[in-house]
């Protein structure tokens, strides 16, 4: 299992920062949507149906601390970092 942590919104000011929050939610929601799941397997060049990378794919969020992590289970360690980092890049 692979995950990468993302922060949302600005990193130093107290400005937006309830925006943000909400922001993280939706990215949390994005990260599991079947376009962003879909350019993963693209740009890692994986053979996995959409509904097969779905099934390994968990996202949470924090409104408070504006972070989105992504886990990713796999076979492999690489695997799941590919994969981890791809859908985060989207």
């Amino acid at each position: 299992e692979s995950s990468v942590d993302m922060l949302v919104g600005p990193v130093n000011t107290e400005d937006n920062l309830d925006a943000s929050g909400t922001l993280a939610a939706t990215y949390e929601n994005l990260a599991t949507s079947r376009t962003v799941l879909a350019d993963a397997l693209k740009a890692t060049g994986r053979e996995l149906t959409v509904e097969e990378l779905a099934s390994v794919v968990k996202a949470t969020s924090n409104t408070v601390t504006r972070i989105v992590s992504i886990r990713v289970k796999d076979d492999t360690a690489e695997g799941s970092t590919q994969l981890a980092n791809a859908i985060g890049a989207q």
